[in-house]
């Protein structure tokens, strides 16, 4: 009997010339290695096509989140042309404000220059000086307005307009304009 280690270099088939040679080697290794470039290839193809429904699901997903985006934009548009309106409108007060007429120092000043027994009845405010129209109680009433507005020192000069004695309520009635000095060599 013989070792089981000589029965293993021995070969019952007989040799072909063939696979000795450099074609019948490189036959060889080409299917031997095709079939691994084609076990590889098909487990691309499934990688990609297994791939595609998440590429798909992924895609389906974004699409709803911008739809949910472009809706809640479209839902602001009418509060943003509100807001819009708004501060259009709002841009004229703001340059107002902005160059200082100053509205609530020039009333302040007038009401403390004003006596108890005077009554506007119409009044116009701008940054060159104010015009009043009124009627005084007395002639006295009348000249402490008049004093009292000269000694405000934002007053330039005070111009009285018509004044006339009212017959049938016993009052003055007088038109008064006070121009402002130039508030913008202050600043």
């Amino acid at each position: 009997m013989m070792s089981a280690q000589a029965l293993k270099g021995i070969n019952l088939l007989p040799k072909d010339s063939f696979e000795g040679s450099g074609l019948g080697r490189f036959l060889q290794w080409s299917l031997s290695a095709g079939r691994a470039i084609v076990v590889l290839t098909e487990l691309v193809v499934i990688l990609a096509f297994g791939s595609r429904f998440w590429f798909d699901k992924t895609l389906n997903d974004l699409v709803e989140v911008i739809d949910q985006k472009q809706a809640l934009v479209r839902s602001y548009r009418e509060v943003e042309n509100q807001m819009r309106e708004v501060l259009a409108r709002e841009a004229p007060v703001a340059i107002y404000l902005e160059k200082n007429l100053e509205i609530d120092k020039v009333m302040a000043d007038l009401i403390k220059a004003t006596p108890v027994d005077i009554v506007y009845e119409q009044m116009s405010i701008a940054k060159t000086g104010l015009a009043v129209k009124g009627k005084a109680q007395s002639e006295m009433s009348l000249a402490g307005l008049i004093a009292n507005l000269s000694q405000i020192e934002r007053v330039k000069e005070l111009a009285i307009g018509e004044t006339k004695f009212s017959q049938r309520d016993g009052r003055v009635e007088f038109e008064l304009t006070a121009s402002f000095k130039n508030t913008e060599t202050k600043k």
